[in-house]
C-alpha cells in the first residue's frame, strides 16, 4: 500500500497551488488552478488516474469583504475600496490611499510584493473545467468532486460551453449544516471529512453542523456506506443544494455560419443534474448526444408547478439563429406568454439589473426599460414587489410590455415556481434556469479537509506463532488473511493471537483560509478540538494553502501550536515559494529562440527567490516545491520528505550556460541564417518611423484544444498606442485558460498590474472553451486592482456570444465579475449604438464582426485603428470568402491554421489548413500574415510547409509568448529558417533523452 502527499504546484504566476494525494492507487487532487492540466501533462502527473477531486473554495473572495450582492452589471460608480481584511491587501502591502484615476498618472505604480499577483488563483473554475472536459475524453468511469456549495452552480453554468460525449460526474457539495462528524468519502479504509468554514463577521451563523451536531470527540463509530448521510438528518437548506434539474442544448458542430442554413438532423446535448435519492448532499452531472429533426424536444410546460427549489423538467434545446424566420416567428408567438410570465417571475436577487450590464456611454443607450420583479416566497402565495431595474441595450433582457394577464392564472403559475433566468434573446424553445443565487454566507464558504489514512496492519509476529506451536506452510498465510487455522491438537489459533492490533493510519489537515477572519472559525469548529487531541497518538500532516497575510498572523500561529510538536506543516503558496518556470520544455525553446532575436521571443520573467522569508513559529516546516513528496506508507518510507523529485529554481546563469551549449551543437547552417537576419535588421534600420510602435501583439497561447507543454490555448494581446501619446491601451483575442499566466511570465511580477489595467476590451470569438476560460481570472485580477488602488475606471467591455454572456451572467451570482458585455447579434443591426462606443472607447475607426464558417455564433473581428493600420482576427474558421472582402488591405492578419495538409480532418472540424489560410488571406492582400491555433500534434513547430503555389514571403508562424511590433512585422517571416533550425527534432534528441531521463527519476 502506498499513502503520501505530493505537492503539485506551490502556486506560481502561471499555475495555481494543488497538492495530490495517492491512497492505496486511489488518487485525490486538492484544488485545480489554471495551468494545472498543463503542468502535469508535462511533468508525467497523470491526471487520468485522478479518481477525486477536492475543491477549497469556489471562487477567490470567499470573505466578507468581499461577499456583496454579486452583480454582473457594470456600475458607472467608482468601485468599493478594498477591505482591510482582504486577503488581496495583506499588511505587506503599500497600497496608496488615493490615486488620480487617469491611467498616464498610475501607469508609473510599481505594486510590491505578490498581494495582488497571486489572488485571482484562488479561484479553480478554469482548471477544473479544463480537466473535467479532459477526462471525459479519455475515461469512462464517473469522476467525484467536492467541494463547497457553490460548486454545483460553478459547474451547472458551464453547460453553456461543455460538450462531452457521455460526461459522467458525482458533486457532493459540502454545507454548512451538515453534520461534521460524517465523512464526505470512504473508500479503501480512507475517510475524507470536511471542515466547512464561514468567516467570523458573516452575521447569524451557527455553528457548524449545530443542527444535526453528534459527539464529535467520540469520533466515527459505524460506518456509512460512502459516506452518505440519512435523509432525516439533514436540514432543508442543506438538501435544497442538490436539484434534479435536465436541460438540452445544441451542440453547435455544423460548419455554417449563422444564417446559411443547416441540415435536417442536428446534434442536441442533454445535460442532467440528479440528485441522488439516498443522499441529499450528492448529485450526479451526465451528459449525453442525440440526433433529432429540427422539431425539437417537448418543451418546457409553463403551466406546471414545481415545489421550489428542486427543478424538475425536461426542457427544450436552443434553437440556432439561423432557424428559419417563419418557424421562427411562429415559436415566438408560441411562446410569448410564457415568456411574459416568466420574465415577471425574477427574484429581486435575480433581476434585470444582474442580467444586463451598464451602458458603454450613457447618452447614447437606448432608453432603458422597466422590469416588473416577483419574489417568491415559501408559501402558497406570492408576493409581488415592483422595482426598476436597468436593463440596456448590451442585452436585450426581459422585455415585460405585454398584455395584462388573468390575476388568478398568474397566481397559479407563480406559486412555488423557480424562476426562469434567460434572456428573451437567447431564443430558446423551451428555457433553461439558472440556479438560485447564492447567498452571502454561502459566498463565503471555504472547505478545509481531513483525509484519514487506512490503518496501519499489524505485522506477522513469527516468534509468538512459534511459541503458539502453528507450524510454517498454509497455516501462516491463512493466519495472515485473517482466518483462523486449527492444530493438530485441535487447538483454534485467532489471527488476533498472532498479529497485533493495527495502527491507526496518518491524517493530513489540508487548510485554506482566505483572511484572518477565518482564523477564529477554525478554533470554534467542533473537528478543531478533535484533531488537536488526535496529534498526540497519530502522525499528521497539515498542508497550508492559505495565503501568507494568514500563515504569518500572531492569531493563526496560536492556533497552530496547540496542534503536537511533530506534526509535520506544509507550505504551500505563492508568496513562501519562489515564482519559478514551471513549464521548462517552453522556457527550453525560449531560450533558443531568444538568439534570434531577443525582443521577438524574449526571456519568461520569474523570481528564483520567495517574495517572502520561510515563516516562523509553525513546527517541522517544510516548504512545498513542486513535486515534493511526503511519505506515510510503505513503513520503510515513513515520514520522509522526499525532495528527489523537486523542481528547484533555474538559475539564469545555468540557462544560458545551457543555451549557449545548444547552439554550438547546432550546424553551420544556423550561424549563416543568423548573418542573413542581422544583414536584414541592418537593411530595415532606415525604413523605421514612428508608425512602427502603432501596435504591439503579444502570443499568450497559439495551441489548440487543450493546453499542451508547448503551447498554451488561444489568446493573443494587442497593445495599441494611443494618438498623440505613447501611452498604450490594450485588447484581447481570445482569453483562454492560463492566459494570465502567460501574462505573468510576459511582463513580470512589476509589470502585470500596469498590463491588466491597460486592458480595455475582450474579444471572445466564439463559445468553445479553449478560447475563454481564463477571462474570469483577467476580471477577477482586474477587480481586485482596482479596489486595491481605489481607482474609478470604466469596466473591460466584451464582445461575444449570447451563451457565453449566459455564463458570465450565472458565474457572477457565485463571485461579482464587473464588466460590459455586447452581444455579436446587438452588433449586427443596422446603425447599432454600440460600435460607436467601442470605437470611441478604442481609438478605432472601424469595429465589425463578421460570422464564419466554425460553430454557431463564431465571429471574426476587424478593426481599423485612427493611427491608419488595420487587423483581422479570424477566430475559428474554414476558408471564408466574406472575410477576405471585409478584411482586405489588412496591415496584418492573424488566422488559425490548425492542420498542415489534413484537408479532411479540417474539413470535419471546421477549421483551416496552412495553404488554405494563407490562400484566404492573400485575397485579403494583405500586408503581413501570422499563423496561429496549431493542433496539438505539431508540438513544436509544423512539418514543412509552404509547398504550395501559395507565396510565403510575408507569413510567419507564431509561438507563445512571441511579441512583435508594426516594424517588427517586416522581416518576421525571414525568421522561419533559422527557427526550424534551432526546434527541429534532431537537434533536440539530446535534450529530450535528459529530460525524460529527469521526469521518470
Amino acid at each position: 500500500m502506498h499513502f503520501n502527499v505530493q505537492v503539485v504546484s506551490s502556486g506560481t504566476g502561471d499555475v495555481g497551488a494543488s497538492v495530490r494525494l495517492e491512497v492505496d492507487g486511489v488518487i485525490y487532487l486538492v484544488n485545480c488552478g489554471e495551468g494545472t492540466q498543463r503542468f502535469c501533462h508535462e511533468h508525467r502527473l497523470r491526471l487520468t488516474r485522478c479518481h477525486r477531486v477536492l475543491i477549497t473554495r469556489a471562487s477567490s473572495t470567499s470573505s466578507s469583504s468581499s461577499a456583496g450582492a454579486p452583480s454582473a452589471v457594470a456600475s458607472t460608480a467608482p468601485p468599493a475600496s478594498a477591505s482591510p481584511t482582504d486577503p488581496t491587501t495583506s499588511s505587506s502591502s503599500s497600497v496608496p490611499a488615493t490615486v488620480s484615476n487617469s491611467r498616464s498618472e498610475y501607469a508609473d505604480l510599481v505594486p510590491s510584493a505578490s498581494s495582488c499577483a497571486n489572488a485571482c488563483w484562488r479561484t479553480h473554475l478554469g482548471g477544473l473545467i479544463g480537466l473535467m472536459l479532459t477526462v471525459a475524453d479519455v475515461r469512462t468511469s464517473r469522476t467525484l468532486l467536492i467541494g463547497p456549495t457553490a460548486l454545483l452552480h460553478m459547474l451547472h453554468a458551464a453547460r453553456y460551453y461543455v460538450f462531452r460525449r457521455d460526461l459522467e460526474l458525482s458533486v457532493r457539495e459540502c454545507t454548512y449544516e451538515a453534520p461534521c462528524d460524517e465523512p464526505v468519502l470512504e473508500e479503501r479504509g480512507c475517510e475524507v471529512y470536511s471542515i466547512v468554514l464561514r468567516p467570523h463577521t458573516i452575521a447569524s451563523c451557527s455553528p457548524p453542523g449545530e443542527k444535526n451536531q453528534k459527539s464529535c470527540a467520540k469520533g466515527k463509530e459505524e460506518d456509512s456506506k460512502g459516506g452518505s448521510v440519512p435523509s432525516s438528518s439533514v436540514s432543508s437548506s442543506a438538501s435544497s443544494s442538490a436539484p434534479h434539474f435536465t436541460v438540452s442544448l445544441p451542440s453547435f458542430q455544423g460548419s455554417q455560419p449563422p444564417g446559411a442554413g443547416h441540415t435536417d438532423e442536428q446534434k442536441w446535448v442533454k445535460w442532467t443534474v440528479n440528485r441522488d435519492p439516498s443522499d441529499p448532499h450528492l448529485s450526479h452531472i451526465d451528459m449525453s448526444f442525440r440526433s433529432s429533426p429540427t422539431q425539437p424536444s417537448p418543451a418546457y410546460d409553463p403551466d406546471a408547478e414545481y415545489p421550489a427549489p428542486i427543478r424538475d423538467a425536461d426542457f427544450a434545446p436552443v434553437r440556432s439563429p439561423s432557424s428559419d424566420d417563419a418557424e421562427d416567428h411562429h415559436n415566438d408567438e408560441e411562446n410569448e406568454e410564457d415568456e411574459q410570465d416568466d420574465a415577471e417571475h425574477i427574484p429581486a436577487s435575480a433581476s434585470a439589473e444582474h442580467f444586463g450590464s451598464a451602458a458603454l456611454a450613457a447618452e447614447h443607450a437606448p432608453p432603458l426599460k422597466r422590469s416588473r420583479v416577483t419574489t417568491p416566497s415559501s408559501s402558497s402565495s406570492s408576493s409581488d414587489t415592483t422595482t426598476t431595474a436597468t436593463a440596456t441595450a448590451t442585452t436585450t433582457a426581459y422585455d415585460t410590455t405585454t398584455k395584462n394577464k388573468n390575476k388568478k392564472q398568474t397566481e397559479k403559475k407563480g406559486a412555488g415556481r423557480v424562476p426562469l433566468a434567460v434572456p428573451k434573446h437567447f431564443r430558446l424553445g423551451g428555457f433553461v434556469r439558472a440556479f438560485p443565487p447564492l447567498s452571502e454566507a454561502q459566498r463565503s464558504e471555504v472547505v478545509c479537509y481531513a483525509i484519514h489514512g487506512p490503518d496501519y496492519a499489524g505485522k506477522f509476529d513469527v516468534k509468538r506463532a512459534g511459541e503458539l506451536g502453528v507450524p510454517r506452510g498454509p497455516l501462516y498465510s491463512a493466519l495472515v488473511r485473517g482466518e483462523s487455522v486449527t492444530l493438530a491438537d485441535g487447538r483454534v489459533i485467532q489471527p488476533s493471537d498472532c498479529i497485533p492490533p493495527p495502527t491507526p493510519g496518518p491524517i493530513v489537515l489540508i487548510l485554506d483560509l482566505p483572511s484572518r477572519e477565518y482564523v477564529d472559525a477554525l478554533e470554534q469548529h467542533p473537528l478543531y478540538a478533535r484533531y488537536v487531541k488526535l496529534s498526540e497518538t497519530r502522525e499528521m500532516c497539515i498542508v497550508h494553502l492559505s495565503p501568507a497575510s494568514v500563515i504569518v498572523d500572531d492569531r493563526f500561529l496560536q492556533v497552530m501550536a496547540a496542534f503536537h510538536q511533530r506534526t509535520t506543516n506544509l507550505v504551500v503558496n505563492g508568496e513562501h515559494c519562489p515564482d519559478q518556470i514551471m513549464f521548462r520544455l517552453v522556457q527550453r525553446s525560449q531560450r533558443l529562440l531568444h538568439h534570434i532575436h531577443p525582443r521577438v521571443f524574449p526571456m519568461q520573467a520569474h523570481q528564483n527567490e520567495p517574495y517572502l522569508p520561510s515563516p516562523k513559529g509553525l513546527n517541522k516546516m517544510v516548504l512545498g516545491y513542486p513535486k515534493l513528496t511526503v511519505h506515510f506508507h510503505p513503513l520503510r518510507l515513513r515520514g520522509l520528505v522526499d525532495r528527489s523529485q523537486c523542481i528547484e529554481p533555474i538559475s539564469h546563469h545555468e540557462v544560458t550556460k545551457a543555451s549557449m551549449e545548444h547552439v554550438e551543437q547546432l550546424p553551420e547552417e544556423f550561424t549563416h541564417e543568423l548573418d542573413i537576419l542581422r544583414q536584414i535588421y541592418e537593411a530595415d534600420l532606415p525604413l523605421v518611423t514612428e508608425h512602427d510602435q502603432d501596435f504591439e501583439v503579444i502570443h499568450l497561447g497559439t495551441g489548440s484544444a487543450i493546453p499542451s507543454p508547448e503551447r498554451n490555448v488561444s489568446g493573443s494581446l494587442v497593445m495599441m498606442r494611443r494618438p498623440n501619446s505613447t501611452e498604450r491601451i490594450s485588447i484581447l483575442l481570445d482569453c483562454g485558460e492560463g492566459t494570465y499566466g502567460q501574462l505573468v511570465r510576459r511582463f513580470g511580477s512589476t509589470e502585470i498590474n500596469k498590463v491588466i489595467l491597460s486592458i480595455r476590451h475582450i474579444f471572445v470569438s466564439h463559445l468553445h472553451a479553449d478560447h475563454h476560460l481564463g477571462l474570469h481570472s483577467i476580471l477577477n485580477q482586474w477587480r481586485l486592482l482596482v479596489n486595491a488602488y481605489q481607482l474609478d475606471l470604466e469596466p473591460i467591455s466584451i464582445v461575444g456570444p449570447s451563451g457565453f454572456h449566459m455564463w458570465l451572467l450565472e458565474y457572477s451570482l457565485i463571485e461579482p465579475l464587473h464588466y460590459l458585455f455586447v452581444d455579436f447579434e446587438d452588433l449586427l443591426v443596422e446603425n447599432d449604438p454600440f460600435t460607436p462606443q467601442l470605437c470611441k472607447a478604442l481609438d478605432l475607426l472601424e469595429y465589425t464582426v463578421l460570422p464564419v464558417l466554425h460553430c454557431a455564433n463564431a465571429f471574426a473581428l476587424i478593426i481599423k485603428h485612427c493611427r491608419d493600420w488595420k487587423l483581422v482576427y479570424s477566430g475559428d474558421t474554414r476558408p471564408y470568402d466574406k472575410l477576405a472582402v471585409a478584411g482586405k488591405d489588412a496591415t496584418l492578419v492573424i488566422h488559425e491554421a490548425t492542420f498542415v495538409d489534413e484537408t479532411e480532418d479540417a474539413m470535419q472540424k471546421s477549421h483551416s489548413t496552412f495553404d488554405e489560410a494563407v490562400g484566404i488571406c492573400h485575397q485579403m492582400q494583405a500586408e503581413h500574415i501570422v499563423l496561429f491555433h496549431f493542433s496539438q500534434r505539431y508540438p513544436r513547430l509544423p512539418p514543412e510547409i509552404g509547398q504550395s503555389d501559395s507565396p510565403w514571403h510575408n507569413v510567419a508562424l507564431s509561438f507563445d509568448l512571441m511579441s512583435y511590433t508594426r516594424g517588427e512585422l517586416r522581416f518576421l517571416s525571414s525568421m522561419l529558417p533559422a527557427v526550424r533550425l534551432v526546434l527541429d527534432k534532431q537537434s533536440l534528441e539530446v535534450d529530450d533523452a535528459d529530460e525524460d531521463t529527469e521526469l521518470e527519476a
